[in-house]
Parts: C-alpha cells; sequence; structure tokens
C-alpha cells in the first residue's frame, strides 16, 4: 500500500486512491459472495439458496441500526432487494437455527485471520516486546426467558446474560481473538486461549479478573510478558526466600510516590516486579469514600492505604518501562473498555432483552461483532493515508450510522463503492476531530523514548 500523509477532497474526487484500491482488495477477501456462500453451506445454514441468498442475510444483520430492527424490518428490507416476498417467521426460524450461529462465528474467525495479518504503521515499540494485547469481557443482559440457557449473575437486573470475551491488539485497534460464554463464567476461563494466542515478546496487559500466580509464572517461563493489578489480599514477601511484609501498612505510612523493587508474590512467593504509584489526592479521596459508601464502616489501615496507592505487577525489566510506562501501559488497557462501549452504544450489540431463544440472541451478537470486526479493519487501512489518526470509538460510532448504506453496496457487490464511502466518512471524521490533548498512545511513546535516554540498553 503507498502511505501517503496527507488526503485531499481534490484526491478523493479525481480517481480512486491507493487505500480505496486496498479497502476494495480488503472487503472483497472479508466478504466476497460466494466465500460466504461457501461458509454458509458448509455450515449448513443454507442447504439450498432460494429465496434468501447468505450474503444478504449476513449482511443485514452485520450492518442493521440496533434501535430500529425486527425481523419485520429484516423481511420487508431481503424482500426489497431480492424482490420475492419473505415473511418475518422466515428470518426468525433462519436465526434461530444452531448452524447460523456457527456461519457468524466462522465469518468472524474468517475476518479475524485478516486482521491478524495486519500491521500498525506508527506502534508502540518498547524495546524485547512484539505486540501489545488487552483482554477483557463484558456482560450483555438477555431476556429474563433465556435465565435456565444463559444465566447471568444478577447485577444491574442482568438474570440472564451472555458474557463476550476478547483480546484486543492496542497497536492496531484489532479484535484478534472473540468467545461468549454464559454471564457466570468467571474470566479465568479466558486465560488458556491468552496461552494459545501470545508468543514469546508479546505483552498482555489485565485487570484483576485474570489474576493468578501460576498463569503469571507461565508467561515468565515462556518468555512473554505482562502488567497486572494486584489483589489487596494478596501476600507479599521482600525476596523468593525472605519473610513476609505487610506492604500496606509500609505504604501507609511511606511519604514517596513510586515504589518499584522485586517482591515474592503469594503462597509460591513469584519473584516479580512490584510497582506502587500513589494517587492525586483528588482521585484518592474519591476512591475512598466510594469504599466507605460500599462497605458501609470505616475503611481498614490497609483499605484506606490501597485507596491512594494503584499497585502493578510486572515481568519488564526496568530498562524496557520505567514506572511511568507501566502506569500509561495500565491505562492503555481501557481501550479495550472502550471497545465495548462503542459496540454497545454505537452498534447497539447489547439490544437483545427481546430475544427469547438462545440461538438467535447467539447468531445476532456474532452477526455485530462481524461488522465491527470489518469496520476496525477499515480503520486501519484508512488511517494510514488519512491526516490525523482515527479515534477508532468515533470511527464505529460514525461508520454505524451509514450502515444502511453500507448493507446496501455490500449486497449490489458494489466494494471499490464502498471503500470510496468509508474514505469520505474518514475524511469528515478527520476534519471533525480535535485533538486538544495527546493520547496515551503518544504519552507511552515519549515515556519510553525517555527511558532509551534514561536507562542503559536493555538485553534480552
Amino acid at each position: 500500500m503507498v502511505v501517503s500523509n496527507h488526503i485531499t477532497k481534490q484526491r478523493l474526487a479525481r480517481r480512486p486512491t491507493a487505500c480505496s484500491q486496498s479497502c476494495d482488495h480488503t472487503s472483497r477477501a472479508f466478504f466476497p459472495p460466494e466465500v460466504v456462500g461457501l461458509v454458509a453451506q458448509s455450515s449448513g445454514a443454507f442447504q439450498r439458496i432460494k429465496k434468501i441468498a447468505p450474503i444478504n442475510f449476513v449482511a443485514t444483520f452485520a450492518f442493521w441500526k440496533a434501535d430500529t430492527m425486527s425481523f419485520e424490518s429484516v423481511a420487508a428490507e431481503i424482500s426489497t432487494q431480492t424482490g420475492e416476498p419473505v415473511t418475518a417467521q422466515a428470518i426468525h426460524d433462519k436465526m434461530a437455527k444452531p448452524q447460523t450461529q456457527v456461519m457468524l462465528q466462522n465469518l468472524v474467525q474468517l475476518a479475524l485471520s485478516k486482521a491478524i495479518d495486519t500491521t500498525s504503521v506508527d506502534a508502540v515499540k518498547i524495546p524485547g516486546i512484539n505486540r501489545i494485547f488487552a483482554a477483557d469481557s463484558s456482560q450483555i443482559a438477555l431476556n429474563k426467558a433465556l435465565i435456565d440457557v444463559l444465566p447471568g449473575t444478577g447485577t444491574k437486573g442482568a438474570n440472564a446474560s451472555l458474557k463476550v470475551h476478547a483480546t484486543f491488539e492496542l497497536t492496531t485497534k484489532q479484535f484478534v481473538q472473540l468467545s461468549f460464554s454464559k454471564g457466570t463464567v468467571s474470566d479465568h476461563s479466558a486465560k488458556s486461549d491468552h496461552a494459545v494466542l501470545m508468543k514469546p515478546g508479546d505483552l498482555m496487559l489485565r485487570d484483576l479478573g485474570y489474576f493468578d500466580l501460576e498463569d503469571l509464572n507461565g508467561f515468565n517461563m515462556d518468555g512473554r510478558f505482562f502488567v497486572s493489578r494486584i489483589p489487596l489480599s494478596l501476600r507479599m514477601f521482600t525476596n523468593s526466600e525472605g519473610r513476609e511484609i505487610d506492604l500496606w501498612a509500609k505504604l501507609a505510612a511511606f511519604k514517596g510516590h513510586v515504589v518499584d523493587g522485586c517482591f515474592g508474590l503469594g503462597s509460591q512467593r513469584l519473584l516479580t516486579r512490584l510497582i506502587a504509584l500513589r494517587l492525586p489526592k483528588a482521585e484518592a479521596k474519591k476512591r475512598r469514600e466510594a469504599a466507605e459508601k460500599a462497605k458501609g464502616a470505616a475503611l481498614t489501615t490497609a483499605e484506606r492505604a490501597h485507596a491512594k496507592w494503584n499497585l502493578y505487577t510486572t515481568n519488564l525489566k526496568p530498562e524496557q518501562a520505567s514506572a511511568e510506562t507501566i502506569r500509561l501501559l495500565a491505562a492503555w488497557r481501557w481501550q479495550i473498555e472502550l471497545v465495548f462501549k462503542s459496540l454497545k452504544s454505537g452498534i447497539g450489540i447489547d439490544r437483545l432483552k427481546a430475544a427469547s431463544c438462545a440461538n438467535v440472541a447467539s447468531a445476532y451478537v456474532w452477526a455485530k461483532l462481524l461488522g465491527a470486526t470489518l469496520m476496525l479493519h477499515s480503520r486501519l487501512l484508512i488511517e494510514s493515508v488519512a491526516p490525523r489518526p482515527l479515534s477508532f470509538m468515533r470511527w464505529i460510532n460514525r461508520t454505524a450510522e451509514a450502515f444502511c448504506h453500507i448493507r446496501g453496496l455490500i449486497v449490489t457487490k458494489q466494494f471499490l463503492a464502498l471503500a470510496r464511502l468509508l474514505e469520505r466518512l474518514a475524511l469528515r471524521h478527520c476534519l471533525a476531530e480535535n485533538h486538544s490533548k495527546p493520547r496515551t498512545e503518544e504519552k507511552i511513546k515519549y515515556s519510553v523514548e525517555l527511558d532509551s535516554r534514561r536507562q542503559k540498553p536493555f538485553q534480552p
């Protein structure tokens, strides 16, 4: 692909750009009608293609604005596309087939395999690190009628829920792994997926939901890297064979702002780097008040110290990443939280309260994830020639507004016109963006640059 630093309206109007041609090629690779048809037939979702062609069916559900969707409206749209009458019951029956869920899941995996091969133009480069991942999960509330099939945790009225487990590559802003489970399944169940995905030299950013000392020890043994939060109740030792210490009591009396050293964690005494960073007073006060309200009683000394400090553990060496870089990396993990937020607010992946069939709910979510995966990949291709970086959250929201046009172009196989449409959306997107504050990614790059000047070179 030809990389350019500027894109103009005249260039867009004059001829297809290199980005358009690349997007066109990618669109055909992801979404050719013949491949969708083969996947549909191999999965058993479409044995005989009569009124509803697989490409029409898949594109309609993947690129539908969820707040207006009903089986009646979907049937009316497909009837318009094909010129033949299609009933809402026929659409429902097709979505309720287990094979439809398999078809959509296979299409998502196909899209993910294409996205994994893509590299970022201007990625964060930390010494000794190849790729940077963030992992998280999100609950999607379902109809209470599904409580026996897909039970939820009961929080916020979600008696029935579907949990989406995702791994997100932060350097390219792409999904690389997606899976479902019941809402009651712990995040720990996804750790085996991370072990398969990650290679030596990769870095994983995870929250407390995934914390497991044996898993972190496996990272050390395999040459993989991690940054993780630490539970409040975790036992700590001066080293792998030293005495136990009350770190929270020491932090309560400590007057400095940063603690960075090696400690033994847990009963296994896993020797790893521990970093404690004092929070600003306003943020610490807010966290303390929230903890007191949740507990309904006065906080202990350890709990008050916990409200003032953020603790992280990592196997990154100081010459690879300073304490400040670790703090920024932990903050960067919030990007996957924003991904889930945009999937819900922009694409409407969580609007499933009316679905009383588990297969319909699962197929619907897979279809939405397919649309999101394709839009995120198009963002990466277009960003290489855009005048400014494209915020992926705003990009999803902006493209969601054009879903009607997007699915029409896919159904009519106008892939080059689709690429040009996305490019025009990107141009307007960039002109409307206001980057008055540096992004977390830019802060990390600057911090890594400072680390390289202060520290001796990293020796793997």
